[in-house]
């Protein structure tokens, strides 16, 4: 017998509550699909679970990221495993400072030779590279870092999703240490970005420069502002590129 997920009318917006096991015998992506459907506006996604199989809840997590509707999700307790994946999917993502979240490698069973462990092992392997790139794509931290996480079977509180960026905010006080970690890491990959895009356009205009410098006939400036080489023209049309 399939677990039914409650949806309940609010407001503009409706609740999906995931708070049971992820797989066959709990909440299941056929589910999710089908209540999905019923619906076109912002949705409230509650969970609380212990996660479950790898494959159910990828599969959900890529529906509710495909979802059009805004999407805003609240850890009420906890999300373990895959129920951590799943969280991953929100457009918005808030948990009480006292809620706790849990990534780990996947894992599994098998039997027989060595070949087929090794095959297991390859599978697990790869089911780790989809639950990575689904928290790298919310905290925007490093492959390894998140990595290392998983390894040793990291246990957070709210403070710490936060602080990591593996939620938007706390559903009741937030800390003033965790505010300032946050806007600081923000702060340390604007300004990331900023020198990255300072880089991207210097290239383009040295390369704008050697085609101007080749269709002229000219020796390429090493100071495109301050060159013995260019006459007035060619300076204006090298510093305007």
């Amino acid at each position: 017998m399939t677990n039914p997920i409650e949806i309940q009318a609010f407001s503009s917006n409706n609740q999906i509550h995931i708070d049971d096991d992820i797989g066959r015998d709990g909440i299941t992506a056929k589910q999710i699909k089908e209540e999905l459907s019923n619906h076109r506006g912002s949705i409230e996604i509650h969970i609380n679970s212990a996660g479950g199989a790898v494959t159910e809840g990828i599969a959900i997590y890529n529906m509710l990221k495909a979802y059009s509707g805004k999407k805003t999700v609240f850890i009420d307790s906890l999300a373990a495993s895959m129920a951590s994946v799943i969280a991953m999917a929100g457009d918005t993502i808030l948990m009480p400072s006292n809620g706790l979240m849990m990534i780990h490698n996947p894992w599994g069973v098998s039997t027989g030779q060595a070949i087929e462990h090794r095959k297991t092992a390859d599978l697990l392997d790869v089911m780790k590279a989809s639950m990575l790139a689904a928290y790298i794509s919310k905290t925007g931290l490093e492959e390894s870092e998140v990595s290392q996480l998983m390894d040793q079977e990291t246990w957070m509180n709210g403070e710490d999703c936060f602080e990591k960026g593996f939620i938007d905010g706390l559903t009741d006080s937030v800390s003033q240490d965790a505010v300032n970690a946050k806007f600081e890491r923000v702060c340390v990959a604007k300004q990331a970005e900023i020198k990255q895009s300072q880089h991207s356009f210097a290239a383009d205009v040295r390369q704008s420069a050697a085609k101007i410098c080749e269709h002229r006939k000219m020796t390429q400036p090493a100071n495109l502002f301050n060159s013995q080489h260019t006459t007035p023209k060619h300076y204006s049309e090298i510093k305007n590129v």
